[in-house]
This record gives structure tokens, sequence and C-alpha cells, in this order.
């Protein structure tokens, strides 16, 4: 067991002011209650012994209480480094009792004996004393000290848990932390993929439509770069960005897919992941049949603190392999920003996504 004035993670100032306190007052206490028993047993196993306050035997007994506490402290901390809890505890437990028990007895025979000898010599008293009244103060000593360290291990124990408790804490904030900063570094190579793929056909095709592709896709990626850090922007950013994101899909599928804005301007102000609308519809345009003849539909709608996002639902024939990264993205984005559930629903003609729109308390 460490000491209890000794841990290695912090601790707040009134516990230490606590811990130091009980480092004292413990002694005080295992002295005066050892007094109060074993007057008491004395008094009980000899009817005419006389229960009087002596001042010399309660400052011997503060004495060597604050031996023995002191000496169990400096022992169990060294046995803190010779043998951890965390290796074996029933071993440690063991060790600790068995010793603890020999320092208290050693301390108690050999102090009162001491004394005897002192008021012998210089004295010229000779206190005899019972074998029955060595068992009885060794016992009641040994007590009220084993006490005393329980406590002392039962705080220690304590700090340990809120140790455990906080450094878990902080252990799974970084975990999200390090995989939140993953999922938001998915979000990039995909999109710029797909954008590369349209803009190599236009420079051939249409160097001017090109040329205001580049142009709507440097203001993408200007919104990305200046955003991948933040948690969270406004509706309202999200909606500028899209404005140039949805002109490039426009150009890759031209009047295969048709959006449709439905967002009252209380919702703007509340805020969503960087790049979530992107995701869902770069998630359905991966996912269904876009043309012409059979174009892709997608309604964007808010109301209240949440915001729906919809598409027609026609599957692909042959399906592009799916790592379902997009939409386990955007949920475990949710998951590290607030308790509200993204809800997913799919029907036979409709598949939709309905998000939550976060406000600045509802935030991590």
């Amino acid at each position: 067991m460490s000491t209890l004035l000794r841990t290695q993670n912090p601790v707040s100032i009134p516990g230490r002011f606590l811990i130091r306190f009980w480092s004292w007052i413990s002694v005080f206490l295992a002295a005066e209650l050892s007094i109060l028993v074993v007057n008491s047993l004395l008094a009980l196993v000899y009817k005419k012994f006389t229960w009087r306050f002596e001042p010399e035997i309660h400052l011997t007994t503060l004495l060597l209480a604050a031996c023995i506490l002191g000496t169990i402290r400096m022992y169990n901390q060294k046995l803190d480094e010779r043998m951890p809890w965390s290796e074996d505890i029933g071993r440690r437990l063991l060790a600790q009792l068995l010793s603890n028990v020999g320092i208290t007895l050693f301390f108690t025979i050999v102090v009162r004996n001491l004394l005897i000898l002192f008021n012998t010599l210089f004295h010229g008293t000779s206190t005899f004393v019972r074998l029955q009244d060595e068992v009885i103060i060794s016992l009641v000593v040994s007590f009220f000290t084993l006490l005393v360290v329980l406590v002392d291990l039962g705080i220690f124990l304590m700090q340990q848990w809120k140790s455990s408790a906080t450094e878990a804490a902080r252990f799974k904030q970084e975990n999200l932390e390090f995989r939140f900063d993953r999922l938001k570094n998915q979000v990039n190579p995909h999109f710029l993929f797909n954008s590369l793929n349209t803009l190599a056909s236009l420079v051939y095709n249409d160097p001017e439509t090109a040329s205001g592709f580049i142009r709507q896709l440097a203001k993408v990626y200007r919104y990305v770069l200046e955003n991948r850090d933040k948690e969270v922007i406004t509706l309202a950013e999200e909606l500028n960005f899209m404005e140039a994101y949805l002109y490039l899909v426009k150009i890759r599928f031209d009047d295969g897919i048709r959006f449709e804005l439905d967002i009252p301007a209380e919702c703007q102000s509340l805020s969503l992941p960087p790049m979530t609308l992107q995701l869902l519809i770069e998630n359905a345009l991966k996912h269904n049949v876009v043309s012409a003849s059979k174009p892709l539909s997608i309604k964007i709608k808010g109301k209240g603190d949440r915001l729906e996002v919809s598409n027609n639902l026609q599957p692909k024939i042959s399906p592009e392999p799916s790592t379902k990264t997009g939409l386990e993205n955007i949920k475990n984005r949710y998951a590290f920003l607030t308790q509200n559930p993204v809800n997913i629903v799919k029907t036979e003609k409709l598949f939709s996504v309905d998000i939550p729109l976060l406000s600045s308390s509802s935030n991590l």
C-alpha cells in the first residue's frame, strides 16, 4: 500500500489537508482508545482496579502510537516499491498484515519493558506485569493500530479508484478525439477523387466549364481546409459551402440530379459537423442510378432542431462495393458531439437520414 501521505496522482488541496489531518489525529485516536479499552478490560478482570488519569501514561501511549504508526507507514511505503499491489494482491495483503502486526507487537512489548526497566533503575520501583495484562495490552494496541492501517488502506484505495476513473475518462476522451480526427480526414480523399475525375473530362471537352469548375472546386477546398479542425459549423456556413458543392455535382450529372432545399431561417443558426451534407449527398450518388431518364431527387428539409436529407430510391443494378464508412462516419461524429441519434429510414421508394442540429449548449 502506498503510504497515506504519498501518491503519484494529484490530490486536491482539501484532500491533502484531510490526509495530513488524519495522519496526525489517527495517532491520538489510537493512543486514547487503547488506554480507554485497556483500562476497561483491566477493571473487568481486576475488581479492585482503580481507573485514574495519569498524564505520563497518556504521553507514553501517544509516543508509542506515533512510533508504531510512523514505522508501519514507512515500512508500507517500502513494500510499495518491492511488492506492488498490482503484481499479487493476496500476497501483498498477507505480507502487509503480518509485518504490521509484528511491528505493533514489537513496539508494544519492547517499549513497555523498557519503561519497567527505567522505573526500576531510576525510581527504585519495579512493576511486575502479568502475562494476561501483557496479552490484553498487546491485543488492544494491535487492534487499534491495524484499524488505523485499514483506514489508511481504504483512503489509498479510494484515491487509486478516483485516479483510475480520471485516467480512464481521459484516455476515453483522447481516443474519441483521435477517432474524431480520423473521421474528419476520411471525408476529403473520396470527394477529391470524384472531383478530379470530372475535371479531367472537362479539361478536354469543355475548357470554359472546366475553368468555372476549378474556381468552385477551389472554393470548396478552401472551406474544407478552413473548417477541417472544427467540430461543428453553423448550418448557414454549410449551406454556403453547399452552393459550390452542388454546382460541381450538377456539372458531373447535369439533368440526372435535382435538388430541393427547404430550410427555415431559424434552423440556419444551429450547428452540425462540417461536410455532413456533402457526405449524405455523396452517399446517395454512390448507391443510386443517376441519369436524365431516371433523375435522382435529393431533398434537404429543416424542421426545428432536425434536418432531413432524403432521396428517391433507385439502386444501381451493379452497385459499387460499399464500405459503409459514409453513414458510419456521420453517426460516429454525432456520437462524439451529442446523445441525440441519427435516424436512418429506408423504404421501397425512399431513403432518408434525419440528423440533429446542435445548439451551442448541446455541443460537447
